[in-house]
């Protein structure tokens, strides 16, 4: 499941300064398939590790790993996928959005450059 601009993720993203390839209407989240992710191509994604960090790490890792269109990905191909990790990232927004905001910044624009 991808988050939109409509979800918490990708507000940050929107405030930030970066653009969701995923942008929506109305919906806070959709399943593209693996042909609209490889379209879209992604420069950076971040992947939400909520409810059991554990678990879902393990799971992204898998899928990442067995799933060859992900290798194809810019995001993937320049080592730009980053694990949003809780206290300081949740699927709503919390008391530490400062800190989410800040650190979404330095993974979109990793040498400080303005969006």
């Amino acid at each position: 499941m991808i988050a939109t601009n409509h979800a918490y993720v990708g507000d940050l993203v929107r405030l930030a300064g970066g653009q969701n390839v995923f942008a929506s209407q109305s919906q806070e989240y959709m399943e593209p398939n693996d042909e609209a992710i490889q379209k879209a191509d992604p420069q950076v994604i971040l992947r939400l590790e909520h409810a059991m960090p554990t678990m879902v790490t393990k799971q992204f890792n898998q899928e990442f790993k067995q799933n060859a269109m992900w290798s194809r990905t810019s995001a993937v191909k320049h080592h730009r996928v980053y694990d949003l990790q809780e206290p300081t990232f949740d699927a709503t927004a919390n008391m530490r959005v400062v800190a989410a905001l800040n650190q979404v910044s330095r993974w979109l624009y990793p040498k400080g450059a303005a969006a």
